[in-house]
C-alpha cells in the first residue's frame, strides 16, 4: 500500500504521515532520506535546497539542472515507492501516482488562521512571522506544482480523501486514514509500467542523451510506446535499442516517432 500526503503549512502534515507510517509499519520517505538519495544520485545539496518544494526562478525552469532534478526526484521516490508498503509527503505524490487504484491520496488541510497560529506554536515564532512563513511557504509549493505538473495542489478531485483538521489531533487523523487504507486494501497497486516509464525517460535523454524533442513514453504491461521527433532516422533506432536493454520491457514501439520532411518546394 502506498499513501500520499499533500498538506497546507501549517496542518502538521510530517508528523501525521510519521505517526501514520510508525502505526501501520510502512516506511516513511522524509525530506532528509530524500536528500541523501538525491545526493547519491550526483544531485548537489544545493539543487535539492533551490527546487525542493519550491518554484525554479524564471529561467532556472528552462534549464537542464531543473530537468535533471526534476527527473532524478521522481525516480528515487518510484524506486521507494516499488520496495513495499510507504507513506510519502508532498513532492507532488498525488500526481505521480494518479491512476493507480491502490495508492491512497491524502489532503490535509485547515483555515488558515488555524494554520498560522500552529506554524506560531510549532517554530516558536510571533504570529505575524508566522503568517509570513505561511504565505511563503503556500506560495512556493503552489509554484512547484504548477512548474514541474502544470497542476493546482488545491484541486479536491486528485485526492480520495481531503480532511480538516481544524479540531482533529494526529491520532484521529491517523485513523482517518487507516480506515480508508483497509476499503483500498488488496486493490491494485502494480508500479512496473510506471518505473518503467521513468526508467525509458531517464534512459533515453539523461543517460544517453538521445536527442529525441517532445518525448512521449506509454507502458503498458512492459509494452513501451514511444512518441517524439527526431532529426534523424538513427536516433529512433538508438532509442529503440537503448529502451529493449531495460529490465522488464517486453516490447518497444517506435512508429509515433516521426522525423520531420525537409521542405524541398521549388527544387
Amino acid at each position: 500500500m502506498i499513501v500520499t500526503i499533500s498538506r497546507q503549512p501549517g496542518c502538521q502534515g510530517e508528523a501525521i504521515a510519521k505517526k501514520l507510517a510508525e502505526e501501520k509499519g510502512y516506511a516513511y520517505l522524509d525530506k532528509k532520506i530524500l536528500k541523501e538519495k538525491l545526493v547519491e544520485r550526483q544531485i548537489p545539496e544545493l539543487l535539492f535546497d533551490r527546487y525542493d518544494e519550491k518554484k525554479p526562478g524564471y529561467l532556472s525552469r528552462f534549464s537542464e539542472k531543473t530537468e535533471h532534478y526534476f527527473n532524478h526526484m521522481k525516480m528515487v521516490i518510484l524506486n521507494f515507492a516499488s520496495k513495499g508498503d510507504c507513506v510519502l509527503v508532498g513532492r507532488g505524490t498525488q500526481i505521480l501516482f494518479a491512476g493507480i487504484q491502490g495508492v491512497v491520496k491524502v489532503r490535509l488541510t485547515a483555515p488558515r488562521q488555524v494554520r498560522i497560529n500552529r506554524l506560531a506554536t510549532d517554530h516558536g515564532i510571533s504570529d505575524k512571522e508566522a503568517e509570513k512563513m505561511e504565505r511563503r511557504i503556500y506560495n512556493e509549493r503552489k509554484g512547484f506544482y504548477r512548474t514541474f505538473f502544470n497542476e493546482d495542489p488545491e484541486s479536491s478531485e486528485m485526492y480520495d480523501l481531503v480532511i480538516n483538521n481544524r479540531y482533529l489531533d494526529a491520532d484521529a487523523v491517523v485513523s482517518i486514514i487507516s480506515s480508508l487504507i483497509d476499503v483500498k486494501n488488496g486493490m491494485d497497486c502494480s508500479l512496473n509500467d510506471l518505473v518503467i516509464k521513468q526508467k525509458v525517460i531517464d534512459e533515453i535523454l539523461y543517460k544517453r542523451k538521445i536527442p529525441v524533442y517532445n518525448l512521449n513514453v506509454e507502458v503498458v504491461k512492459g509494452d513501451v510506446f514511444l512518441g517524439g521527433s527526431v532529426h534523424v532516422k538513427e536516433n529512433i533506432i538508438l532509442s529503440r535499442d537503448a529502451v529493449l536493454a531495460l529490465p522488464g520491457v517486453t516490447g518497444v514501439h517506435t512508429e509515433k516517432i516521426v522525423v520531420p520532411r525537409i521542405n524541398t518546394y521549388g527544387k
